[in-house]
């Protein structure tokens, strides 16, 4: 059995929708890694532009609406 599987509904919502705020550390950490390459033959890389992607979603999400959506049964 998956780890999703045993999640609620909700729950997963909640993971699907804020996945990029609860790792916005950790993807902070993976792009100032030391051999990290963001550019390659002069073109982003697929893993720097999903990173990036996940960090302009994290930033488009207040705090009212994580605990709106929290409360939210």
């Amino acid at each position: 059995m998956y780890d999703s599987q045993t999640r609620s509904k909700h729950m997963r919502l909640i993971d699907k929708t804020y996945r990029a705020l609860f790792k916005q550390d950790k993807l902070y950490e993976e792009l100032n890694r030391k051999y990290f390459k963001r550019y390659y033959k002069g073109k982003p890389t697929k893993r720097y532009l999903r990173i990036q992607q996940l960090l302009k979603e994290g930033e488009g999400i207040s705090v009212e609406d994580f605990e709106q959506l929290l409360v939210m049964r």
